[in-house]
């Protein structure tokens, strides 16, 4: 599901503005994504694994 205006509860946002958390480094925030390519048809794969982010 993609959600044009975001999940507003991602994550608390407590927990991203402690210190010493693991989520945010020198003002850069980690998160672990998980891509299921099941969904995805099989014409537009190809397409998808070539682009270069």
């Amino acid at each position: 599901m993609n959600t044009a205006s975001g999940i507003p509860k991602f994550v608390p946002l407590t927990i991203i503005q402690q210190d010493d958390n693991p989520y945010v480094r020198d003002d850069t925030m980690f998160i672990k994504v998980i891509v299921d390519f099941g969904d995805i048809p099989k014409l537009l794969l190809p397409y998808t694994l070539s682009l270069n982010p």
